[in-house]
């Protein structure tokens, strides 16, 4: 993903995600770089990736603006809107 294809909202949070100092901006950049799941895991120095394909869904759910609905992406659901107010609270 270039940036290019992107809407200006898409493109913003695409930022944010990059700027991110958290294990979401860390599976971010992974993703971005290439790695599989399994490394983006390894190099966090995780047991299981499977938080790896959770962090993506919370990405594409911002993206698309279409919220999560199973439990467990719920109740992460503010860890998410707090990154966000983060980026912005740096934007000037």
């Amino acid at each position: 993903m270039d940036g290019s294809e992107l809407s200006a909202v898409e493109a913003e949070i695409v930022t944010a995600l990059r700027r991110d100092e958290t294990r979401m901006g860390d599976v971010w950049r992974g993703k971005e770089a290439g790695k599989s799941a399994e490394l983006i895991a390894t190099e966090l120095e995780t047991q299981t990736s499977n938080f790896v394909s959770k962090y993506l869904r919370f990405a594409r759910a911002m993206m698309t603006g279409k919220l999560p609905t199973a439990p467990t992406m719920t109740t992460k659901w503010d860890k998410l809107q707090e990154m966000m107010g983060v980026y912005y609270s740096q934007v000037p």
